[in-house]
């Protein structure tokens, strides 16, 4: 059976567009109550757009989507 890893995302995380510790333009999302090393979202650049449009798609489809909560 195959481990999963989860990346919960909750209110206390804060996203911004940064450069990143590489130099690059990123998304850094940051936990504004814990401190943790933050974790970035980086693109690469030959592919960017089309995989920023795939997040947002997904985001997108996760956010219209019934919900499913008790």
């Amino acid at each position: 059976m195959m481990d999963h890893e989860y990346i919960s995302i909750t209110p206390e995380y804060a996203f911004t567009v940064q450069e990143s510790p590489d130099g690059d333009l990123a998304v850094k999302i940051e936990n504004r109550v814990f401190v943790e090393a933050p974790r970035w979202l980086i693109f690469s650049a030959d592919e960017r757009n089309a995989q920023i449009d795939a997040l947002v798609g997904a985001l997108t489809e996760l956010r219209d989507a019934p919900s499913t909560a008790p």
